[in-house]
């Protein structure tokens, strides 16, 4: 089963004597828009639910034609099921306990394109000594006549951040209505919504 939720604020707390840090999220209610079923070249038979979160309006004739249920949202997430006796348009609340570990999965924050330092943490030219714009240059990328080429895999400047990203590990610390507080940080941006696992699995 998965969970959506929302990244609200993160911080450091005193939890047995010790600096811990947590993140702060919203739980999503999410709400069965639709129902898949198909039937593999082996036989097999496959179901997959579709789930939305956050009511919007519907402002065009394409998303009117979607679902059936008559309500629209900013958020899908669909995952595999084996039975289900779920009704379309059924809300279901998420259901945690504190103790409990869960693994989120978001988007880490983008940071454009940047430099070997900043990127790889390259230690960059001499900043004096006769060195001419060479400050924050990679340097040389590749070897001579053998294998006269840049290798695969080379650390060079590129675009930074934006990666799926999933944590593993984060104990359930509190849970307060809507509010859930995890031990350990969730990357992502303020806002970002943030996908829910219970136990440590991708």
């Amino acid at each position: 089963m998965i969970y959506l939720a929302k990244k609200k604020e993160m911080g450091s707390i005193q939890l047995r004597g010790r600096i811990v840090p947590f993140t702060n999220l919203e739980l999503l209610p999410l709400t069965l828009v639709k129902v898949h079923k198909y039937r593999t070249t082996s036989g097999e038979e496959k179901c997959f639910l579709t789930f939305g979160a956050e009511e919007k309006r519907v402002r065009n004739r394409r998303e009117r034609n979607i679902f059936k249920i008559g309500k629209y949202f900013h958020h899908y997430v669909t995952f595999p099921v084996g039975n289900h006796t779920m009704e379309l348009g059924r809300t279901i609340d998420q259901d945690f306990s504190v103790g409990e570990f869960l693994s989120a999965t978001s988007f880490t924050k983008g940071k454009g394109f940047q430099g070997v330092i900043k990127r790889w943490s390259f230690a960059g030219g001499p900043a004096t000594m006769g060195s001419s714009q060479f400050h924050r240059k990679p340097g040389s990328l590749g070897s001579e006549r053998d294998p006269a080429r840049v290798l695969p895999g080379k650390k060079m400047p590129g675009r930074m951040g934006n990666k799926k990203v999933t944590i593993k590990g984060l104990e359930v610390l509190n849970i307060s209505g809507s509010r859930i507080i995890l031990k350990g940080s969730v990357p992502g941006w303020r806002d970002g919504l943030v996908l829910l696992r219970k136990g440590n699995s991708y």
